[in-house]
């Protein structure tokens, strides 16, 4: 992807349309856009999302075993949950200030608005036990990204049920919102991206600085 932006003389329009709950389809884009990202990641991708829905169906279909059987949110749980995520929130932004000097200088200024904003994170995360989620907790992979899916050639398999190997055993059975494999999904795609523009890449700060687009509309659209 990155070899043909560069090799092109003309780019397509990079206004991104749709988003995560309002998709926009492969097939709405215009022609150059189209040709720009693939169909084949288009269609690699929309197989992905239809298995990982299949494998939360499949995961949330066992009611007759306790360790499977799917349970709503409750208040506590959510106030629990909230406890953990402020908790994560606060010792990433420690950790990334600590890290700050480290950072490309190209993106180093990003950086530094997004540590600006912890307060910001902190607010909208109240919103986790405002109100009662009717939703449901279930087992889950765990711990789901691009390294996890099998591409046999005609298909996807999805492998490694064992969980996040850097929780423990009971960590790992503990069932939670099936969003948490997906919020899994989209930061292996962003990794992908960004390994391909960064590590594999010798571009100079500037030519990074305009690629940075083109790579987040690729995210953007996978």
């Amino acid at each position: 992807y990155s070899e043909r932006i560069a090799a092109r003389e003309t780019h397509p329009n990079l206004e991104l349309k749709g988003n995560l709950t309002e998709p926009a389809s492969f097939d709405s884009l215009p022609e150059d856009l189209k040709e720009f990202i693939g169909a084949t990641v288009a269609e690699g991708a929309r197989l992905l999302g239809t298995r990982t829905g299949e494998m939360h169906k499949a995961l949330a279909s066992v009611y007759d075993d306790k360790d499977f059987a799917p349970e709503p949110f409750s208040l506590h749980y959510q106030r629990s949950l909230f406890a953990g995520l402020q908790s994560l929130v606060r010792a990433t932004f420690t950790n990334k200030k600590n890290q700050l000097e480290k950072i490309r200088p190209a993106w180093r200024q990003d950086a530094e608005k997004l540590l600006a904003n912890k307060d910001v994170f902190l607010k909208s995360l109240k919103k986790i036990y405002s109100k009662k989620l009717d939703t449901l907790k279930i087992r889950i992979h765990g711990n789901y990204d691009l390294k996890q899916v099998l591409f046999t050639g005609k298909d996807v398999a999805i492998l490694d049920f064992h969980g996040d190997p850097s929780k423990s055993y009971s960590e790992r059975r503990l069932k939670r919102s099936a969003l948490v494999d997906i919020a899994g999904m989209i930061r292996s795609i962003y990794y992908v991206a960004y390994e391909g523009l960064v590590i594999n890449k010798t571009e100079s700060a500037e030519e990074e600085s305009k690629m940075m687009p083109f790579v987040n509309a690729w995210i953007h659209y996978v």
